[in-house]
C-alpha cells in the first residue's frame, strides 16, 4: 500500500513543482517521465527481490522499464495526434464558451467566463 501511494503520488508532485517559472511543457513531461521511470525501476527491483531473491534483478528492471517506455511513447504520440485533430477541427477551448456551454451556464445562473454567480431575479 505504501509503495502504491509513493509511486503514485511522486510523478504528479514532480509535475507540479518542476519548471514552475518557465512552464516549459516539454521539460515537465521529461521530468515526470524520469521520476516515473525511477519509481518503476524501484518497484521492479522490489518485486524481483520478493518473488525470488536469487532472480535476475537486471532482467526484471529492463522488462518493466521497456514496457513503461514503449507505452509512454505510444501514449505521447497518440496524445499529440489527438491534440492536432482538436486544433484542426476547432474543438479546443480557447477561453470562449460555446453556445451550448453558454446556455448551460445561464441555466445554472452563472455568467459565462466568470467565476461569480449572476442573479436571475
Amino acid at each position: 500500500m505504501l509503495s502504491f501511494i509513493i509511486a503514485g503520488l511522486l510523478p504528479p508532485v514532480v509535475y507540479y513543482f518542476s519548471f514552475t517559472k518557465t512552464h516549459n511543457k516539454d521539460y515537465k513531461v521529461a521530468s515526470v517521465f524520469g521520476a516515473s521511470l525511477i519509481c518503476i525501476a524501484l518497484l521492479a527491483l522490489a518485486k524481483a527481490h520478493v518473488r525470488n531473491p536469487r532472480s535476475s534483478y537486471l532482467k526484471s528492471v529492463l522488462y518493466y522499464a521497456a514496457t513503461a517506455v514503449s507505452v509512454s511513447g505510444i501514449t505521447y504520440v497518440v496524445g499529440n495526434v489527438v491534440n492536432q485533430l482538436i486544433e484542426k477541427y476547432g474543438w479546443s477551448d480557447d477561453g470562449s464558451e460555446t453556445p451550448a456551454g453558454e446556455m448551460m451556464l445561464s441555466l445554472m445562473g452563472r455568467k459565462a467566463g466568470g467565476f461569480g454567480y449572476s442573479s436571475s431575479y
